[in-house]
């Protein structure tokens, strides 16, 4: 009985450390919190366009979104939070929000969205480009 539970106990520790080192050399693999980044349950199918049924079942957010009069569908990135160098690295963008001073060498993340919602800083090839407001 010993033999399986030590056998038990390698596999799961050998997945573990499999699973840390598969992760640890990923470019994209932490956001500012250290913690792993994006969101697997992102749908490229997810449209600004769609009913509140459709956007409900491709994983959006149905309503009012910014200063938008309209409901729309607000839909994830699935890199959302992943430090970036510029908008080539990034489905919707690689920003640093709220940072009106961003000028200069500067890292960015992802953005969390397809939409632009708030005041965010642009970031591209590492430069603080422009500061933006919808």
């Amino acid at each position: 009985m010993k033999t399986f539970e030590n056998t038990v106990r390698c596999a799961l520790l050998g997945a573990l450390v499999l699973g840390v080192v598969s992760c640890d050399g990923d470019d994209a693999g932490a956001g500012d919190a250290g913690g792993a980044c994006g969101n697997p349950a992102a749908n490229p199918e997810c449209r600004l366009d769609l009913t509140e049924a459709e956007c409900a079942a491709k994983g959006g957010d149905f309503g009012i979104h910014g200063d938008s009069a309209s409901p729309s569908c607000l839909c994830p990135t699935s890199d959302a939070g992943c430090t970036c160098q510029g908008a080539d690295d990034c489905e919707a963008g690689c920003q640093i929000e709220g940072d009106e001073v961003c000028e200069g060498p500067r890292q960015g993340v992802c953005a969390a969205h397809h939409q632009v919602l708030a005041c965010f800083c642009r970031v591209e090839d590492g430069r603080g480009e422009a500061y933006i407001c919808p």
